[in-house]
């Protein structure tokens, strides 16, 4: 008999110890490999609603060496809710301009989404 549990993202197989990862797709709390760059997310601030803006950069942070510096990459797909994701309104009041966002932020405050 197969037992599985499931844990925030990931499932796991208690006869053979293997993991894996479940994916849930939403548009409003999206995870960070939901990003990449091309991808288009809709504002839905009060400042400028429902502007589209492009990711046109991700930037991930590694540590490095003992723990003490860290070096920056940039990345095609966003791999924490810490990276920074760059992105140019396309579609708006503010067309033309870049934001610089966490992953994190952009996720949880459900201003920004992914539009379809």
């Amino acid at each position: 008999m197969l037992q599985a549990t499931q844990t925030r993202g990931k499932s796991e197989d208690k006869t053979k110890g293997n993991v894996q990862k479940l994916r849930i797709s939403d548009a409003i709390f999206f995870g960070p490999e939901d990003l990449h760059v091309g991808s288009v997310m809709r504002y839905m601030g009060r400042t400028a609603p429902n502007s589209n803006w492009e990711i046109t950069r991700i930037e991930s942070f590694r540590l490095k060496g003992n723990g003490t510096r860290y070096q920056i990459k940039r990345v095609k797909t966003a791999e924490h809710l810490h990276d920074y994701v760059y992105m140019t309104c396309t579609h708006g009041l503010r067309r033309g301009e870049t934001v610089c966002v966490t992953v994190g932020y952009a996720s949880y405050s459900a201003i920004w989404r992914i539009a379809p």
